[in-house]
């Protein structure tokens, strides 16, 4: 009985963090009138996903209450916005030329060569959501310019695919219960499958663990592990 309880209290309290984070997303996009604040709204929910994983690794008590978390986003806001707006806007490029091509194969005719194309362009674009969604776990995690991030996504993508692929599944399981229960979009938004999708990452083993680095002020925090060679 006192698992079921426990198990219960857990993911009450998982989803009240997620909750928040979504509100703070929210908050924090808008602050960047959405086009500046969305990708730094969103590099920061995935290092407070971060600090929240890394917390439980090194055996540390959470702490979910409103102001240490709008203190975390807020300072993460502000020292990610112009990385997570290239890396955002670079990400943002290359889907633009992806789906450029594949309106022009879908409406002008190549002849024989269409067939191949539209496969092709099937296979980049199931590679593109991989390397998106893992991109934005490993920029939470090094500190590395947006390029070497992407660059770094893509040949983790081809490395490790089964690593890669799964992480990505498992935001895709979460992306359809938000398409069979609507209701569960607004109130978690990006923040559940931003959390699955480091979390499964995460207890991979992939991702090498970082040594606790400390404020100015004494109060530890999780910056990005620097590059490794």
């Amino acid at each position: 009985m006192n698992t079921v309880v426990n198990w219960h209290v857990r993911a009450a309290r998982l989803a009240t963090r997620l909750f928040l984070l979504h509100l703070l997303w929210l908050l924090w996009t808008l602050r960047g009138a959405v086009v500046l604040g969305v990708f730094p709204a969103t590099a920061a929910m995935i290092a407070a996903i971060r600090h929240d994983v890394m917390a439980e690794h090194r055996g540390e008590g959470d702490d979910y209450s409103i102001r240490p978390s709008w203190s975390f986003f807020a300072a993460t806001w502000r020292r990610e916005f112009g990385a997570a707006n290239r890396l955002g806007w670079l990400l943002a490029a290359g889907w633009a030329v992806l789906l450029l091509d594949r309106h022009l194969v879908a409406t002008v005719d190549l002849g024989p060569v269409s067939p191949f194309l539209a496969g092709l362009l099937s296979v980049l674009t199931g590679m593109g959501l991989v390397v998106t969604a893992m991109a934005w776990c490993l920029a939470a995690h090094f500190a590395e310019p947006a390029r070497s991030t992407i660059l770094r996504s893509v040949k983790f993508t081809l490395s490790r695919p089964v690593h890669a692929v799964t992480a990505s599944g498992a935001t895709a399981v979460i992306c359809a219960v938000y398409y069979v229960v609507p209701g569960l979009a607004p109130v978690l938004g990006l923040a559940a499958p931003a959390f699955v999708c480091f979390r499964w990452l995460w207890h991979t083993g992939v991702l090498p663990v970082p040594p606790p680095r400390r404020h100015a002020e004494g109060a530890p925090i999780d910056t990005p592990t620097e590059v490794l060679a």
